[in-house]
């Protein structure tokens, strides 16, 4: 069992070390957090606590290994409390990219428990870790990869793709009697069909009480349609979008327009609120939070900065979010709703604040009229590689954990 005490936040006041350049050993063991293709934040239902995965490279295995993280909001006290288990490609539509599955977590209602998926034996499934007692035991044996995980009230659900067998017994009957040629197969990819995944998908219940899971024909809840295009027959490949309460009023702010990312409703001082993140400035690299009051329709800028912010969640005073930028790896920062002022809660790669690589930046308009974004690395180095963004901010000190098909 993992210690439940081992600290990764670094202490607070530490002094500031002198900075270096960076080498290709210090890129290759920075830890990420909170997933590649879908990142995974959850706040408890106090929204004391944030709960989300730490990867990290295994070099003597040839692995990546995850791990369960839970940092206290308040403290920025972050505290590993389960092992994840290892690398499991993720498939899409049937073909790996060579990407790995990214793992999921739910507070339980009453907050007193962590279901989260984590790889046995090369197989996802649910885990559930008692936070008082620290008992962590295995609660389904799923006969396909879990896809998703979610409470419908008191009651945890779940989705599982095509059951393993089925796919395999498919392989099998292709390589005996051969199979017509279809969407599922493309000869670049390789000379068999792929799994058709969502074709065996299943959602599940599981009960508690009893440990057993039966099926079901609820799907997943979708998100609160705040943000939606104002011509919902639009084909276009970036409508127009407008900002909506549930009851349908719609913000007449110009800042309730363009490049609207993610909203979430808050409770104000006085009512309801909805608060949201816009892109901007040249090629969208800007992150601009914003709260809108419906009942008087103001609009309010509360931070707009060069970074990235995903996978955000309101607490109880500010929203938590992942953060990075070109030069720093992702971390988990909080940000005030009031003055909108920027902490760190947890950085798993405290040792980087020591590297100082140089970037000077680029800023064009292709002949199609797109504005493009592009760091350059530092003349120190032996080339003087271009790195294009397009639109968006990414940081140079991050990369996809991948791995051979």
């Amino acid at each position: 069992m993992l210690g439940l005490a081992l600290v990764l936040s670094p202490p607070a006041g530490a002094q500031a070390e002198q900075r270096r350049a960076a080498t290709l050993e210090d890129i290759y063991v920075l830890r990420d957090i909170g997933g590649d293709v879908d990142p995974f934040l959850e706040i408890s239902p106090d929204r004391s606590q944030a709960a989300f995965f730490v990867r990290e490279v295994l070099p003597e295995a040839d692995d990546y290994g995850y791990r369960l993280a839970l940092t206290d909001i308040a403290s920025g006290h972050t505290r590993i409390i389960a092992d994840a288990g290892r690398f499991v490609f993720r498939t899409d539509g049937g073909y790996r990219s060579g990407l790995g599955v990214d793992r999921i977590a739910r507070f339980s209602p009453d907050g007193a428990a962590l279901y989260y998926t984590a790889e046995r034996d090369g197989r996802l499934n649910i885990r559930r870790l008692d936070l008082r007692t620290a008992d962590d035991a295995q609660v389904t044996d799923a006969e396909g990869d879990i896809r998703g995980l979610w409470f419908s009230g008191d009651v945890l659900m779940f989705e599982t793709a095509t059951p393993r067998e089925q796919a395999r017994a498919q392989l099998l009957e292709d390589e005996r009697r051969g199979f017509r040629v279809d969407e599922n197969f493309r000869a670049a990819y390789g000379l068999s069909r792929v799994t058709d995944e969502a074709a065996g998908a299943r959602t599940w219940i599981y009960d508690s009480s009893s440990g057993l899971t039966r099926t079901s024909d609820e799907s997943a809840p979708s998100a609160p349609a705040y943000i939606r295009p104002l011509d919902s027959t639009s084909t276009a490949a970036e409508p127009a979008l407008g900002l909506f309460t549930p009851a349908d009023q719609r913000c007449m702010d110009s800042a309730c327009a363009g490049a609207i990312e993610v909203a979430w409703l808050i409770s104000g001082e006085h009512a309801e609120e909805i608060l949201f993140l816009r892109r901007e400035g040249h090629g969208r690299a800007l992150h601009a939070l914003y709260i809108w009051s419906p009942a008087s329709g103001a609009v309010r800028l509360i931070r707009r900065t060069e970074e990235r912010l995903f996978a955000c969640a309101p607490g109880s005073a500010a929203l938590i979010c992942f953060q990075e930028s070109a030069l720093t790896p992702r971390r988990l920062v909080s940000i005030d709703l009031v003055s909108g002022a920027l902490a760190p809660l947890f950085d798993p790669n405290p040792d980087f604040r020591t590297i100082a690589p140089r970037v000077d930046r680029l800023d064009f308009i292709d002949a199609e009229g797109n504005e493009l974004r592009t760091p350059r690395l530092p003349a120190a180095l032996p080339a003087r590689p271009l790195l294009s963004c397009g639109h968006r901010t990414i940081s140079l000190s991050r990369f996809f954990a991948r791995r051979r098909r």
